[in-house]
């Protein structure tokens, strides 16, 4: 852990930071009860007797009078713990010799030979050294608490690993973290200490919120806030509140569910008040000011001052760009110089402190409003380089991926800043920048020499893994999955930073080269608002446009607003599913607003249209679409950004020309959640009678053995025709499903990551293959994803669930138009428009995507097949042939089809 890790906006507090100092009552029944209560005779008990103190000072007791008491047994015996209580007082407090009370407290405990004690000063520590993100001694010092831990009971231990757990969030790796506490949750009891549950689920809050799982994040600060309600501790119920009010300011459902945001934040201040939690008081009276919105500006304003006064310069520079919006509405020049005001105490803190992006966008905005374009673009640039200094120092992609997406207003912005000041080209590099980062380093990264002995430990994690996921689905060892888990992250991350490629998005020029002469690539960029400004300006929106770019030059074109895209395309495809052509009441308006002003602006010849789309669009059948617009000789594909398109389009084809086919396989527990797929059977008769040396495999021959296993240098296609167990906030576990064998059955995305392809089409032919996690800016964390990163070239993938027999037409179709010699993208149209032919509803051809680079061509042309080449006898010979068996023909062809 070499480098600081930055933080986003809505993670305020650790259980506990800041504290009053003033005394609150004459008479200290709490602390004389602690008085009480002291019991020397062991340092566990000792321990809890001190504490008693730091405790009864955080429920409302006198923080002064507890530090005097504190102070008066210093020299009993086991008084080492009355040292420590002090020092995590003098850690509330900020009091500058903090350390050194940390310090001297563990080398007492090292002298007098108490491991216990030992342990818990260095987790004191430990979080102090967070505060200042000195992130190297902070994890040396863990790893020695660790060592002592060994010697003490079970509750020591899991302390520390919650607060490595904890750490970790601050370090740039919540994904790691969560797969910690995932794996502590299940072992905690209802007597373990307070302490140490609490510390769990604060974790668990934090990271969700690290990864934009707010939903998550809510319902974990909930039980930290309901575990010191019922301990009395008010300040730390204080920040679990704030937490809980942060959560539900990130995610509209949760805004609009009682109590809300603004209730949330206003209990929280009065907790945070009543115990002396001076952090959290300011920031809870900032979330209310946010809550509030036009209303809100007192609140702010005292939220500001109380951040000023404990000089937390990051929290006070995020609020006073709150307030200079505000206040502009009132006094533009008022508002612009809070805005400069907020920029320069951002960016005296910490490089990587999420108040610089948000100073920064605050004071691109007001000068844009102001018309002052070049210092408006200028500020954008900066508010962009803060960003991406931010995702730099996150360990996981998975954090880098939320940020992109938490961020990305101010790339849409200043892309439309550019565009209309006619620099398409800076507009286009500034959303490449933005657009799947992570996948194109992954992709760079898998072509990167690393030591073997890192590959390996990862291969063993990963085949660790899968070993405990086969016992767990045999009922035995619950608790194995998630540490096992934990392992695998922990070894790909490992992998990830010795392997760090510095990639470089690509320009215009490289796309235009890139592109045949009949192929187009349109990015399409949808209107976005931005939680910096939803809070005063709820209908805030840039403009929709789209770019295209062809062979010969590149030109943008402007999209119709569209009011709720989210709602339209969740709408849309709710009717689908319908199967009575109740989508096209909603088809012309999405037509017009997403396909019909890029469609027009198409040279003459273009047959082929390569996709970058925008979430949620991203979901929508674009095929569908286009046939809705006249248009189903555009054979489509789809990718998360140019650069990625260009880097899969660069993968060149794999060396094989092979196909390995696996459908319908048994699995266990079969029944009414995972129907047998009889049809799927035929899917993977025609794509192997394709290929060379193939024979399909279904029941329990179709194990997730026969694809790790794979000869994948003599493969073309991989065709799995099989049930996918989704999950959306979980990306990592989704899996496809396969008959057990020596492995568990389930290929999930960290082992799909594995797999060594090189330039192989991948065809999924499951229901609702292409969903998965989505991120603005990044694409969707799923299954898709998983194999480009491996290094497909192309995967075909389904929007949403289709019927067996619907899936074995389309696929069948496919299969035949790529056997004979087909790009991709050309065999998708082709399948769907036969489909369509044939009277099928929309949801049968409709829900196939190709992904990656659709002129792939993996398969070469069947001999014999053009007509033209037939003549002579040879020709009259095989006619002869298909009249004497065109029964059997018809027939065959009929059971691929139904």
């Amino acid at each position: 852990m070499a480098r600081p890790r930055g933080r986003l906006r809505a993670s305020l507090a650790a259980l506990g930071l800041l504290a009053s100092g003033g005394t609150r009552a004459a008479d200290h029944p709490r602390l004389d009860a602690c008085d009480a209560a002291i019991d020397l005779h062991a340092s566990a008990s000792a321990r809890a007797s001190f504490r008693c103190y730091y405790m009864a000072a955080r429920t409302g007791a006198d923080w002064d009078e507890a530090v005097r008491r504190l102070d008066a047994h210093a020299a009993d015996p086991h008084g080492a713990w009355a040292e420590l209580s002090r020092a995590h007082i003098a850690s509330d407090r900020d009091e500058p010799d903090t350390e050194a009370r940390y310090r001297r407290v563990m080398a007492r405990f090292d002298e007098e030979g108490d491991a216990l004690g030992g342990v818990y000063a260095r987790l004191g520590l430990s979080t102090w050294l967070s505060y200042g993100e000195r992130y190297d001694e902070l994890f040396a010092v863990l790893d020695e608490a660790e060592a002592l831990a060994g010697g003490t009971d079970r509750a020591t231990r899991l302390s520390v690993k919650a607060q490595r757990a904890r750490q970790l969030v601050w370090a740039g790796s919540p994904q790691l973290a969560l797969a910690e506490v995932l794996a502590l949750e299940p072992q905690l009891h209802p007597d373990d200490p307070y302490q140490l549950r609490i510390v769990v689920h604060h974790v668990h809050s934090a990271a969700a919120n690290e990864l934009g799982l707010q939903r998550e994040s809510m319902l974990a600060a909930h039980r930290v806030y309901a575990l010191a309600r019922d301990h009395g501790d008010r300040y730390v119920a204080a920040t679990a509140r704030l937490n809980e009010a942060v959560a539900a300011m990130g995610d509209p459902l949760l805004a609009s569910r009682p109590p809300g945001p603004a209730a949330l934040a206003r209990d929280a201040f009065e907790l945070a008040r009543s115990a002396g939690n001076r952090y959290t008081e300011a920031g809870a009276a900032c979330t209310l000011g946010e809550a509030l919105g036009r209303e809100g500006g007192t609140w702010l304003e005292r939220g500001v001052e109380g951040f000023g006064a404990l000089g937390a310069q990051e929290d006070q520079a995020q609020y006073v760009a709150a307030l200079a919006l505000l206040r502009y509405e009132e006094d533009p020049e008022a508002g612009l110089a809070l805005a400069r005001e907020a920029l320069r105490l951002a960016e005296a803190a910490d490089p990587t402190n999420p108040s610089r992006p948000l100073a920064g966008f605050a004071l691109a905005w007001l000068l844009g409003r102001e018309g002052r374009e070049a210092e408006a673009r200028a500020a954008e640039a900066g508010v962009l380089d803060a960003i991406e200094q931010i995702r730099d120092v996150q360990l996981d992609p998975d954090s880098q991926a939320w940020i992109a997406s938490a961020w990305a207003m101010p790339y849409y912005d200043l892309a439309g800043r550019e565009k209309a000041a006619g620099d398409l080209a800076g507009a286009f590099a500034t959303l490449e920048r933005l657009r799947a980062n992570t996948l194109l380093e992954a992709m760079a990264r898998a072509h990167i020499a690393v030591p073997e002995a890192l590959r390996a430990r990862h291969a063993e994690a990963l085949r660790r893994l899968n070993e405990a996921g086969q016992v767990a689905d045999e009922g035995r060892d619950e608790n194995a999955l998630p540490a096992l888990e934990l392992e695998e992250l922990a070894a790909r991350e490992a992998l990830a930073a010795a392997a760090d490629p510095r990639v470089r998005p690509v320009a215009p020029d490289e796309v235009r080269r890139a592109l045949a002469p009949d192929e187009a690539l349109v990015a399409i960029q949808l209107a976005h608002g931005d939680p910096t400004l939803n809070w005063l300006h709820p209908d805030w929106r840039t403009p929709a446009w789209a770019l295209v770019i062809t062979r010969e030059g590149m030109r943008a074109v402007d999209l119709p607003p569209m009011e709720d895209a989210q709602a339209a395309v969740d709408a849309w495809i709710g009717l689908v599913g319908a199967r009575d052509g109740s989508e096209s009441a909603l088809t012309p308006a999405l037509v017009d607003a997403l396909v019909r002003p890029w469609l027009d602006a198409l040279p003459a010849g273009i047959s082929r249209v390569a996709l970058v789309v925008d979430q949620p669009a991203a979901r929508l059948s674009f095929p569908a679409l286009l046939a809705a617009a006249g248009r189903p000789e555009l054979a489509t594909s789809q990718a998360a950004s140019a650069s990625t398109w260009l880097a899969r389009r660069r993968t060149g084809p794999p060396a094989g020309a092979g196909v390995l086919a696996l459908a319908d396989p048994t699995l266990p527990g079969a029944g009414a959640a995972w129907p047998r797929l009889p049809a799927a059977r035929r899917e993977a008769r025609v794509a192997c009678g394709q290929g060379d040396r193939c024979e399909p495999l279904s029941g329990a021959l179709a194990t997730e053995d026969r694809v790790v296993g794979a000869d994948w240098s003599r493969l073309a296609v991989l065709h799995l025709g099989t049930h996918t167990a989704i999950e959306t906030t979980r990306p990592d576990r989704t899996a496809l499903l396969f008959a057990p064998g020596t492995r568990d059955g389930r290929l999930q995305v960290s082992e799909i990551r594995a797999l060594p392809l090189h330039g192989q089409v991948v065809v999924l032919s499951g229901c609702a293959t292409a969903t998965g996690l989505p991120r603005v800016g990044e694409g969707t964390f799923g299954l898709v994803r998983a194999f480009l990163e491996a290094g497909a070239r192309a995967v075909v993938a389904t929007s949403w669930a289709v019927r067996d027999r619907d899936a074995a037409a389309w696929f069948a179709a496919f299969y035949e138009r790529l056997g004979e010699g087909s790009t991709v993208a050309a065999a998708a149209r082709d399948a769907a428009s036969h489909l369509r032919a044939e009277g099928r509803p929309l949801e049968a051809w409709a829900a196939p995507t190709v992904y990656g680079d659709g002129a792939a061509r993996p398969l070469p042309a069947r001999a014999g097949v053009n007509p033209l080449g037939i003549s002579g006898l040879s020709g009259a010979f095989l006619l002869l042939l298909a009249g004497l068996f065109r029964l059997r023909g018809r027939a065959f062809r009929a059971a691929r089809v139904e």
